[in-house]
């Protein structure tokens, strides 16, 4: 009898922002569809902007459970497109298990949302949700936020936690 994985959680795909002035874009083509596995930095997505066409990378190894808008929908920086599923059973069990195509997840896209899981920026490199974990802890890479529309870089001041130090 094979048993999946309890500790699935799912990682937000969002719309990157592409440009200083840029709040929008059109999906050009999608790479993977629900069901497929999909490891971080693959390409799942194209988006087009009027500026630039961007290939968004997965931000995490695991299944795509939904996708949310269809190739030709226009999407809104920060807007919620895609969800993938991290330590799903590698048996097919789960909720991938029963996807088959593209938009089987959601029938309309969702809002643009504060994200609770992965903070997923295209524009950065992104977190991998799978990285090898030890005794129960996950890694998780910490990102440089988005500053603003202009901002590209910073300057680390202080450091909070030093290697070892447990964070919530």
């Amino acid at each position: 009898m094979a048993q999946a994985d309890t500790a699935q959680q799912i990682i937000d795909v969002v719309t990157p922002a592409a440009g200083e002035s840029v709040t929008e874009g059109t999906i050009l083509e999608w790479h993977a569809k629900v069901g497929d596995a999909i490891k971080v930095d693959e390409t799942i997505v194209e988006i087009s902007t009027d500026k630039v066409d961007v290939e968004l990378p997965s931000p995490a190894t695991g299944t795509v459970t939904e996708i949310l808008v269809q190739e030709g929908d226009t999407v809104t920086v920060g807007q919620v497109i895609a969800r993938i599923a991290v330590g799903v059973a590698s048996n097919g069990s789960g909720p991938a298990a029963s996807g088959n195509g593209h938009g089987n997840g959601a029938s309309a896209p969702s809002p643009a949302a504060p994200q609770e899981t992965a903070p997923a920026q295209a524009a950065a490199a992104p977190a991998d949700a799978t990285a090898p974990t030890t005794g129960g802890a996950q890694i998780v890479d910490v990102l440089t936020p988005a500053a603003g529309e202009s901002v590209t870089e910073g300057t680390i001041l202080e450091w909070h936690a030093k290697v070892g130090d447990p964070i919530k």
